[in-house]
């Protein structure tokens, strides 16, 4: 595997831990063999689950987020990275899946009886 430098907001670092397919077309990328634009779907609003119950041949529409590759290099050492970038309003919907996350599991957590 190769090693490489990421540069990503915090949020995107939360997205490539979670999602192993993401991570997976980013290490593509790095390689060489790998798109520069990657969609990444995420769960179902309520809203959508709800609506699905009522009319189960109903579709549910998944939010999606594109992420944008970049090579780059260091200024100063001339290393090879990787820029992942998003959209502001995209960056808004991977906060709000890494808070559901992390409720989930806060839940989980606070309901699994202790031994």
């Amino acid at each position: 595997m190769q090693h490489f430098g990421l540069m990503a907001p915090r949020p995107i670092h939360w997205l490539l831990s979670e999602e192993l397919e993401v991570k997976k077309a980013v290490e593509a990328f790095a390689a060489g063999s790998g798109k520069s634009i990657v969609d990444v779907a995420g769960p179902p609003s309520a809203e959508e689950i709800i609506a699905r119950r009522v009319n189960p041949r109903k579709p549910i529409e998944l939010p999606t987020v594109r992420l944008h590759l970049n090579k780059v290099k260091h200024h100063l050492t001339g290393e090879q990275g990787i820029e992942v970038k998003c959209s502001d309003a995209h960056m808004d919907l991977i906060i709000q899946w890494a808070r559901q996350t992390q409720a989930r599991k806060m839940l989980a957590a606070s309901v699994t009886p202790a031994h």
